[in-house]
């Protein structure tokens, strides 16, 4: 199935989502997503929201992860056991299947590259300047 979404209806902290409902994402389910830099930097904001809300420990936790993972990603190996203890949370965010994500139309910030490719999707293709 195809399904549309928009970034303010995107992920469950969207600002035009009301509380207790979830958002376009979490409700398709998606496995291959296209979409340009500003939706990302959204879902970038996002996945720093929900950090910021859970405490100390998760934080430290989700950083050793993330070094953890990311060290292991440049060395060709995947990491199943830390994405299915740490990352599995942050990859509901998405629906939770995600695998595929294409992106176009501006260059992608590092940063929001970097956090999208290691906590929510392996495949991210930036498309950025092939006209």
């Amino acid at each position: 199935s195809i399904g549309y979404s928009t970034p303010l209806t995107m992920i469950d902290t969207s600002s035009k989502i009301k509380k207790g409902t979830r958002g376009d994402a979490s409700v398709l389910h998606p496995t291959c997503m296209t979409a340009v830099p500003l939706i990302l930097d959204r879902i970038y904001k996002g996945v720093n929201e929900k950090l910021s809300k859970a405490g100390p420990l998760k934080r430290v936790l989700f950083d050793f992860a993330f070094e953890y993972k990311r060290t292991w990603m440049k060395r060709g190996f995947s990491t199943p056991l830390i994405d299915r203890m740490v990352f599995a949370q942050t990859r509901k965010l998405l629906g939770g299947r995600i695998r595929l994500i294409l992106c176009g139309g501006a260059p992608l910030s590092p940063d929001t590259h970097e956090l999208i490719k290691v906590c929510l999707c392996e495949g991210v293709i930036q498309g950025y300047g092939l006209t």
